[in-house]
């Protein structure tokens, strides 16, 4: 088959507009997945917990043995500790 130069201009612009319309489609989609991704982070963000409010378990234990010794009195005060230490 033969082309002439004026169906080269025309099979140029062609192809041209259906690259912009594919790039133009692909923009929105990538738009659209960057839209669904922040929603999702924003939502992660309100239910996060944070980490240093989780007890271990030799932090649970830790505390347990705490309270039990203050509540037999084998713990002090910071004023006591204070007063004691001359400061």
């Amino acid at each position: 088959m033969i082309v002439g130069v004026g169906d080269i201009g025309s099979f140029s612009r062609k192809v041209f507009k259906q690259i912009k319309k594919s790039i133009g489609m692909t923009t929105k989609l990538i738009l659209e997945k960057l839209d669904l991704i922040k929603s999702e982070l924003d939502y992660i963000k309100e239910h996060m917990v944070d980490a240093d409010s989780i007890l271990s378990e030799d932090d649970r234990e830790a505390l347990e043995q705490a309270r039990k010794e203050h509540a037999e009195g084998k713990t002090k005060s910071l004023k006591q500790l204070k007063t004691e230490l001359g400061l």
